[in-house]
């Protein structure tokens, strides 16, 4: 443990260079991001979290709330993410009975602060919960209640809401996102047979990503950006290099075979 004359030293050095704040206490508590001096960091101040419903909603009962609550909290655990079906996906949680709705009641209501469409205003407890299936329970899932902020938890939500028809990829898209993982895993599989002794942190498993990286570079490209900076995890690195940036494949076994590589390859 430091001694008094250091500890004051540290704090008042550490300080002057506004990167890291150490609090002195009782129990000696340390911050270490500053609210002003942290390259990137910018927080705002927390909201406390009064959950996902508009004031505007609080007129609507409370089971029809804690039903949406639900969609929007357990709802990835139904998604038909599976595209081989392999095992039943199901959430009890979102059975309107533990709520005490009535899904036959033919009596409407209105939906603004319940869900964030802009399509969907008004309906019966039945058209909600076919929209939150729709939505929450359909080809993509989020999960969302782990973010401490509520105002960028409901940003979030209504997003992923307004962009649910968007996920829908026409036949183009579909060949050249085949096209792309295809390329990834027998890639994987060319270094595991001619590299099998070396360490390649492949990207099996998350070949999703190349898709992803793929769409974005798409979209940035198209919104004028042109140069951009990219930081990767070991997981999927080597195919995300051939496959997306074009990284010559011959200087990747050279590389990957414990040669020295010349600068034109460095990365």
């Amino acid at each position: 443990e430091l001694d008094a004359c250091y500890y004051r030293y540290a704090c008042a050095q550490v300080n002057s260079m506004h990167r890291v704040r150490i609090l002195v206490g009782l129990k000696n508590s340390r911050v270490y991001h500053s609210r002003t001096a942290v390259f990137g960091y910018r927080p705002t101040d927390r909201q406390p979290s009064s959950g996902p419903i508009q004031d505007y909603a609080k007129d609507v009962p409370s089971d029809i709330l804690r039903l949406v609550t639900a969609y929007q909290t357990h709802g990835h655990k139904k998604s038909s993410v599976d595209p081989l079906q392999l095992s039943a996906r199901l959430a009890p949680e979102l059975d309107p009975s533990l709520f005490g709705i009535d899904l036959t009641s033919s009596s409407t209501f209105s939906f603004r602060g319940l869900i964030h469409s802009t399509q969907m205003t008004q309906g019966t407890v039945a058209d909600l919960v076919g929209y939150l299936e729709k939505v929450y329970c359909g080809l993509s899932a989020i999960e969302a209640n782990h973010i401490p902020d509520e105002k960028e938890k409901q940003w979030l939500l209504k997003v992923f809401e307004n962009s649910s028809e968007e996920f829908l990829l026409d036949d183009s898209e579909r060949n050249q996102l085949a096209k792309c993982l295809i390329h990834s895993q027998v890639f994987d599989q060319f270094l595991a047979k001619k590299f099998g002794h070396i360490k390649r942190y492949g990207a099996e498993g998350a070949e999703s990503l190349l898709g992803f990286m793929s769409k974005l570079f798409q979209l940035a490209a198209a919104n004028g950006i042109q140069n951009a900076v990219i930081g990767m995890p070991h997981r999927g690195r080597l195919n995300f290099l051939v496959d997306l940036l074009k990284f010559h494949p011959s200087a990747m076994f050279y590389k990957v075979n414990s040669n020295a590589i010349l600068s034109v390859y460095n990365v």
